[in-house]
């Protein structure tokens, strides 16, 4: 059975030196690349770009349907980068193209409108304001980063020559267009046959009806794999250089980290005596980086088990929602062990984007990877990096949620090392608990009363109003129209300030309540 890494002991804060030694082969420029991206425009987390995407067209894709998608466009990457091999050393932009539009062919009118032909001649019509949207995550660039990946780990590939990098922005941009296309095919199925989100077979439908093109498989089960004694050279790479977009974009310093740890995470004050700090801090880092250690163990055993060389996405999804289950809704908002009656804990979507806006959970994962605990290797795809550090950083804010609450239950105004090693206990005993696949939901029925309790009779006993959703078979749902969807994209104008969006978010809700008179 798993264990936390629950020694509560000094880490003293480093810098990792990672290795260097990794045969580039193009490495750089692509990592430059997103790197430019995301230090411009914002590192992206993968709730936030995972997000965009159910909102570019209206339709959520479930997470079978989004790993899956991720997999078509590095499919997609490589048939275009193999396709544009020429006799010279370096790929360029136009031979991207050349290549692509043997596949999709691609023209654009004065306003910036693209319409894509594929091979089954449907026509695809790409908006601007789309393309420049989705262009704002690195999408794309990890794909090809992926596809990179995956021809030096393959010697029985042929290897690919490097891109410059106005190939790998070109590449970027019509990997871009393509992908929306599909997503916007998936989309119109899915309302037209009334499914709530893009499923799989969906995704698989889309990219077949367009491309006319089987999708290659990834794993192969029962295929042996070779572990490394080193820590992936690649990953290393990825940490530094979603560190430095951090730090380049978002300059969030140490001391507005601690206040929102106080305010918002575990809203308890920060400890008053230097040394009780201290250890605090120290304790929530260890703490924090023996999950990394455990999530990095746990999908390596998972990839292993199904034969793959590399740690995909959905190694990463598998593992974490059988050790650590979460729900997330559409605006990112978070319940951990939902499946616990009582052990439930929710973790509002602002709360986990102050703690990831200042990219301390790819520091954490770097620690993780340094320790020696970490025996055998596998290299991680970029997407399941991704997802990796998202959750080291959700977990992050789950432990201080935890030792707050804690902390409230006792009559604790400010943290402590014993709060924070009573928050992680009652976590493990909750990972147990999903570990032995224990669930206890709560059936019991919500009582919603119209009035304070303070105004009710001393007398009454009964409930004024019971919420019988459920009972009755009421199966409701939200959904906007892709206007409004667009409109909302649209309209966020942000002032000279960076971040500051100087319009007020909008609240929506509805509900309905009755009464029965006898």
């Amino acid at each position: 059975m798993k264990t936390l890494f629950f020694a509560l002991i000094c880490l003293v804060l480093y810098a990792p030196s990672f290795a260097q030694n990794l045969d580039s082969q193009g490495l750089d420029e692509i990592l430059a690349g997103i790197q430019a991206l995301e230090g411009d425009r914002d590192p992206k987390c993968y709730a936030t770009a995972s997000r965009l995407e159910d909102f570019m067209y209206g339709t959520p894709l479930s997470d079978s349907a989004r790993h899956q998608k991720n997999s078509l466009q590095k499919q997609l990457a490589e048939l275009v980068w193999r396709r544009a091999d020429v006799s010279s050393q370096t790929i360029s932009a136009q031979e991207i193209k050349i290549s692509f539009e043997k596949i999709i062919a691609l023209s654009s009118n004065s306003e910036g409108v693209y319409v894509l032909t594929f091979p089954n001649a449907i026509e695809m019509t790409i908006q601007p304001t789309d393309i420049r949207q989705y262009g704002s995550v690195a999408y794309s660039l990890r794909a090809i980063l992926a596809v990179q990946q995956d021809a030096l780990m393959t010697p029985d590939k042929e290897p690919l020559k490097p891109l410059t990098s106005e190939a790998i922005e070109a590449l970027k941009q019509m990997m871009d267009m393509a992908t929306l296309a599909l997503l916007q095919e998936a989309d119109a199925y899915a309302r037209a046959h009334n499914e709530y989100e893009i499923s799989l077979e969906n995704i698989n439908r889309a990219w077949l009806a367009l491309f006319q093109m089987k999708q290659e498989p990834i794993e192969k089960p029962g295929s042996p794999v070779v572990y490394r004694s080193a820590k992936p050279e690649l990953l290393s790479r990825i940490i530094n250089q979603k560190i430095a977009s951090y730090a380049e974009y978002n300059q969030v310093s140490n001391q507005l980290f601690v206040r929102n740890m106080q305010v918002y995470f575990a809203r308890l004050s920060w400890p008053t005596d230097k040394a009780e700090a201290e250890a605090f801090r120290a304790g929530f880092i260890d703490a924090l980086v023996g999950y990394g250690i455990e999530l990095y163990k746990g999908v390596v055993e998972v990839a292993a088990r199904n034969g793959s060389q590399v740690i995909q996405e959905d190694h990463v999804a598998r593992f974490v929602q059988h050790f650590t289950p979460y729900e997330i809704n559409e605006y990112e908002d978070i319940r951990y062990f939902p499946g616990q009656a009582n052990g439930w804990v929710d973790l509002e979507a602002y709360d986990l984007d102050a703690f990831r806006d200042s990219g301390v959970h790819w520091v954490y994962l770097g620690y993780a990877l340094e320790s020696p605990e970490i025996t055998q290797y596998l290299d991680v795809d970029p997407f399941a990096a991704e997802l990796m550090a998202e959750n080291v950083a959700q977990f992050g804010v789950l432990i201080l949620r935890e030792a707050g609450l804690e902390g409230a239950k006792i009559g604790e105004e400010r943290l402590s090392l014993e709060l924070l090693a009573s928050a992680m206990q009652r976590i493990q005993e909750k990972v147990n608990s999903s570990l032995a696949g224990e669930s206890s939901v709560d059936t019991t029925a919500a009582e919603i009363h119209s009035t304070d309790e303070a105004d009710r009779p001393s007398n009454d006993q009964s409930s004024w109003f019971t919420d019988i959703t459920q009972g009755v078979g009421i199966d409701s749902m939200h959904r906007s129209s892709d206007w409004l969807n667009r409109l909302l994209r649209s309209y966020l104008r942000r002032d000279k300030g960076t971040g500051i969006i100087t319009i007020p978010p909008r609240i929506w809700w509805v509900g309905c309540c009755c009464q029965r008179y006898k």
